[in-house]
């Protein structure tokens, strides 16, 4: 797959870990948040845009527009776009990847129980990420960290949200399903994190390599609701003629 496609169907999913809380809660202040995420020796750069319960994701040549449960692919260089639900863009991504794997079906297979087997560390280290003091909370399966996670608990006051767990946990269950993220697997184990506070930054260890996705600014900006439609200049196409 082509560099920006695999930052649609490998680390998008992972990001909306970091960001999923904001699709779902109306905000009484708009957000612009530049993201960093590093994989295998790769630094890519997103911009996310957030307006009440819409959001909007910037990478090299592609934008994602969430509002609410309806979503739009955008091919910037080609001047192209899928729209859809988030029924839809799951099913047609399981498809699209399922052409790159030996299997679709392997990260389907059913959730191992969360209080066998994995728990969550309030741990006393903090750092500082950009500009808000962390605190870092260690997810742990079969007594193993799979995921850190640094939560800025003074930004949840800053920014006002009120987090719906059940329908954030829905929404977030149907689109990691087809990630690499773990956090599919202790989605409550995570909220029970988030809710603290603000994830800045979640580093997690799969197989082999190490994914990190990091809030680099986080700014308080009024946006116009015209940044999250989608150009009149642009061509309806299929789900794989976005991503390709």
């Amino acid at each position: 797959m082509k560099k920006d496609n695999r930052v649609i169907a490998y680390l998008f999913l992972i990001i909306l870990g970091l960001l999923g809380i904001w699709i779902l809660n109306p905000f009484q202040n708009d957000l612009v948040v530049k993201i960093r995420i590093h994989k295998n020796g790769e630094e890519i750069r997103n911009v996310f845009y957030l307006k009440d319960n819409k959001l909007k994701v910037v990478s090299e040549s592609k934008t994602i527009v969430f509002k609410k449960e309806q979503m739009a692919l955008l091919d910037r260089n080609h001047k192209i776009y899928w729209e859809g639900s988030l029924n839809d863009f799951d099913q047609n991504l399981a498809k699209y990847r399922s052409r790159f794997n030996n299997s679709d079906e392997k990260t389907k297979e059913s959730k191992p129980s969360q209080e066998e087997i994995c728990s969550i560390k309030i741990t006393p280290d903090f750092i500082s990420i950009a500009g808000y003091v962390s605190r870092k909370y260690e997810l742990i399966k079969n007594k193993k960290v799979v995921e850190d996670v640094w939560i800025a608990e003074n930004l949840k006051n800053y920014i006002r949200y009120n987090l719906d767990l059940n329908l954030y946990n829905d929404f977030m269950d149907e689109l990691l399903q087809h990630s690499e993220s773990p956090m599919h697997e202790h989605l409550d184990l995570f909220m029970d994190a988030v809710e603290n506070g603000f994830p800045m930054k979640i580093r997690t260890y799969g197989e082999g390599s190490t994914t990190e996705s990091e809030v680099l600014n986080l700014i308080k900006k009024n946006l116009d609701d015209s940044i999250f439609v989608v150009p009149n200049t642009y061509r309806e196409v299929s789900f794989d003629q976005a991503m390709n």
